[in-house]
C-alpha cells in the first residue's frame, strides 16, 4: 500500500512539473525567440489589442481566444468548468482542450503540434493548426517574426466551359501584376442587384440580346473564398430569380490571366437600368431595375429620401448554422423568413431593402455589417434561429444589441417578435457579436426560437408563422423609423399555427 502511495504521489509531482513546463516555454529564451509574433491577414497586419501579445511556444504561435473573435473575426466559445475552447468559423467547429494535443475538427480527432494552454489567466491556442482548418494558408517569416493569413482560393474553372458567354469579349486585366479585388458577395432584392467588394471598383456594364441579359464584368477580380464555393466544379453560381422581370443571375470566372469576374442578369425582356456606386469610394455596386420597371424613374439609394434597411439572413453556404431537431438546416429559415421581411418592406413607400445573402451563400462574417456601412443604412438586422441540443426544453425569443444606444430599438423590435411568435420571453440581451459591432449604424441581432426545441421547430418552418413574423418585423422597423404609429402585437390577431 504505501508503495503504491509513493508511485502515486511521485507520478503527481511529475505531472506538475510537466505543466509548469509547459507555462515556461510562454517566455522566449534569451538570445534565440522572442516574446510575441506579429500576424499578417491577407497582407493587413492585425492591430494588437491592448495587454495582448502573440507568444511562441517551441516554434508554435499562440494566439489568445479574444483575438480570434476581434481580430480575425471568428464565433468563439470558452467553457471554463471543462477548459474547451470551441471555434466556429465557415461551417466549422473545432474543439480544443487545454492541454491536450487532440482537438475535434467536426467531431473527427485530430492530432496539433501543441496544446492550448493558460498563461496568466488568457488562454491560448494554436495558430497553425486553426488558421489551417479555417482555410487558411499559414505561412511564417524567421527574420521579422511574422505569421502571414491568407485566404485559400480553391482552383477556378478552365476559360472553355459553356458557363461564359462567347458572344461577349473578355474584360481586360490591369497590368502590373496589382493584387486581385475579391468579389465578396452578390444578392438581389427590391428589384436591385448588390456586389460588394473588398475595394473600390470601376465595372464594365453593358446589355445584349437573344436573349436579353445585363453583364457586369469586374477585372483583376476574383471571388472570395466562400463565395467561389458556390460557384462549385459546374464553374457557375446561381440566384434563381424568376419573377416577371428577371429569369435569373449567374456569375463565374470568366478569365483567370488576367483576373476578371462576370456577373449576367438574365432579363424577361429588355430593361433600362440605372448603376449605383459606394458613395466615398464604398465598395459596392448596384444595378437597379427599378428605373426601367416602375411607373416613375426611381431614384438612387440615400438619394431619394427614402430610408435604407439591410436585412442579414444568418449563415448560408458552407455554413448551415444549427439543425434542428428534424434535421433541417437554420440557413434555410433565416433565408425563408428574410425573403418575406424584404417583400413586405418593398412595399412599403419610404423604405429601401437590401439582403446581404438572397441565395444559399455564405458571407463573410466580417462583411456582413460593413456592407451596411458601405450603403449608409439606417437600420440592420440579423436574423436566425437559436439551438441548445444539450438541453432540448429550453425555448423562447431573445433579442441582441451590442450598442447601448441601440437598446430602445431592440427592446421596440422584441416586443413585436414576443406577440408574433408567441414564444417564451428571453428577454432583450447584450452582447459583442462581431455582425453587430461592425454596423455603425442601429443594428439587432434577432433570435426567432430555438429549432433544438421540438414545439418551437414544428412552427418556425410554417409558411403561415413567417409570414406572421415578418409582419412584426416590419412593425418593429416602421415604428423604429417613425414612419408607422405603434401597433398591438399579432398574437391575438393570428392565433400561432399547431399551438
Amino acid at each position: 500500500m504505501i508503495r503504491k502511495l509513493r508511485v502515486l504521489v511521485i507520478c503527481w509531482i511529475a505531472f506538475c512539473l510537466i505543466l509548469t513546463g509547459q507555462a515556461s516555454l510562454a517566455q522566449a529564451k534569451p538570445g534565440s525567440e522572442p516574446a510575441s509574433a506579429s500576424i499578417v491577414l491577407n497582407g493587413a497586419k492585425l492591430e494588437m489589442l491592448p495587454g495582448v501579445t502573440i507568444p511562441i511556444v517551441s516554434g508554435n504561435v499562440m494566439i489568445p481566444i479574444r483575438m480570434v473573435v476581434q481580430g480575425l473575426g471568428y464565433e468563439v466559445k470558452w467553457q471554463r468548468n471543462e477548459q474547451k475552447v470551441t471555434v466556429f468559423a465557415s461551417g466549422k467547429t473545432i474543439e480544443m482542450t487545454i492541454r491536450s494535443e487532440e482537438a475535434l475538427v467536426d467531431g473527427a480527432a485530430k492530432r496539433m503540434a501543441a496544446a492550448p494552454i493558460v498563461i496568466s489567466g488568457t488562454s491560448y491556442i494554436p495558430l497553425r493548426f486553426v488558421g489551417e482548418e479555417l482555410g487558411l494558408r499559414v505561412g511564417w517569416d524567421n527574420k521579422s517574426k511574422t505569421v502571414s493569413l491568407d485566404t485559400v482560393m480553391p482552383a477556378e474553372p478552365e476559360l472553355d466551359l459553356p458557363t461564359h458567354d462567347p458572344a461577349v469579349p473578355a474584360a481586360p486585366g490591369v497590368p502590373g501584376g496589382a493584387a486581385p479585388v475579391q468579389v465578396e458577395a452578390i444578392s438581389y432584392a427590391d428589384n436591385r442587384l448588390t456586389v460588394y467588394t473588398s475595394a473600390a471598383v470601376e465595372p464594365k456594364i453593358f446589355t445584349m440580346t437573344g436573349p436579353d441579359r445585363i453583364i457586369m464584368d469586374i477585372s483583376n477580380a476574383v471571388f472570395s473564398a466562400s463565395l467561389a464555393q458556390s460557384v462549385g466544379t459546374g464553374g457557375q453560381g446561381e440566384i434563381a430569380v424568376n419573377d416577371a422581370y428577371v429569369n435569373r443571375i449567374r456569375y463565374s470566372v470568366f478569365s483567370k490571366d488576367p483576373a476578371a469576374v462576370r456577373i449576367v442578369i438574365d432579363t424577361a425582356q429588355v430593361i433600362p437600368y440605372e448603376v449605383l456606386k459606394g458613395q466615398e469610394g464604398g465598395s459596392y455596386i448596384v444595378i437597379d431595375l427599378n428605373a426601367g420597371i416602375a411607373s416613375a424613374p426611381a431614384q438612387p439609394i440615400g438619394q431619394d429620401g427614402k430610408k435604407l434597411v439591410v436585412i442579414d439572413p444568418g449563415h448560408g453556404g458552407s455554413d448551415p448554422g444549427a439543425a434542428s431537431v428534424s434535421g433541417r438546416r437554420e440557413k434555410d429559415f433565416t433565408l425563408s423568413l428574410s425573403h418575406k421581411v424584404a417583400e413586405l418592406l418593398s412595399a412599403e413607400p419610404g423604405v429601401d431593402v437590401i439582403m446581404t445573402r438572397s441565395d444559399d451563400t455564405y458571407v463573410e462574417l466580417g462583411s456582413r455589417g460593413t456592407m451596411a456601412n458601405a450603403l449608409r443604412a439606417d437600420l440592420f438586422l440579423s436574423i436566425h434561429g437559436n439551438s441548445f441540443p444539450q438541453n432540448p426544453s429550453v425555448r423562447g425569443t431573445e433579442t441582441y444589441y451590442y450598442n447601448e444606444a441601440c437598446r430602445p430599438f431592440a427592446e421596440l423590435m422584441h416586443r413585436h417578435l414576443l406577440g408574433a411568435a408567441g414564444f417564451p420571453d428571453r428577454k432583450v440581451k447584450s452582447k459583442s457579436l462581431k455582425v453587430l459591432r461592425d454596423a455603425t449604424m442601429d443594428a439587432l441581432l434577432l433570435e426567432i426560437g430555438f429549432l433544438s426545441n421540438s414545439a418551437e421547430e414544428a412552427v418556425m418552418f410554417d409558411e403561415s408563422f413567417q409570414w406572421r413574423v415578418a409582419q412584426a418585423i416590419v412593425a418593429g422597423i416602421m415604428e423604429q423609423l417613425q414612419m408607422r404609429q405603434e401597433q398591438e402585437p399579432l398574437q391575438e390577431q393570428m392565433p400561432l399555427p399547431g399551438m
